[in-house]
């Protein structure tokens, strides 16, 4: 049961793995093109680099963050689109409101459930979730070992 609930809102947590990897990326992005900007137009124009200096090499860090951040938002599609295949309102409750940033009351309206249901079955969601992470690993033990005590 806890592996079935786990697997069950495992997609939650890596949807919010790469939402933050993706505002990283583009942290770094930025502050790497103000690095360049700095070597290209402002006080550091004047000064000399060599290949194997960091400030030389800051086009291809722009370029690969780039190209990390493209990958990310393509995986971050594609869950989305899997997502989407659910059948259960409680994933999408979960999903429109942990995702895609909608209020309880907005989440409510999508999935045509009243505002207190919608919470309700938050709720249930969050402490299903909090109940795995405490305690998942230790229900999974407790059931290899009943097992193989059986044998």
């Amino acid at each position: 049961m806890a592996k079935k609930l786990r697997s069950t809102y495992e997609w939650l947590e890596q949807y919010l793995n790469v939402q933050q990897e993706i505002r990283l990326l583009e942290w770094n992005l930025r502050r790497t093109k103000l690095e360049l900007s700095r070597w290209e137009d402002g006080d550091l124009q004047h000064v000399e680099t060599n290949e194997h200096s960091k400030s030389s090499h800051l086009e291809e860090t722009i370029t690969e963050l780039q190209r990390q951040i493209d990958e990310d938002k393509e995986l971050l599609s594609q869950l989305d689109e899997l997502v989407n295949t659910f059948d259960d309102t409680i994933s999408q409750i979960v999903y429109l409101h942990h995702c895609k940033g909608m209020t309880l009351e907005e989440v409510a309206e999508a999935v045509g459930y009243s505002y207190g249901q919608t919470r309700k079955y938050h709720a249930e969601a969050i402490k299903s979730m909090n109940f795995l992470d405490k305690f998942g690993d230790v229900l999974a033990i407790n059931k290899r070992s009943r097992k193989a005590s059986r044998c």
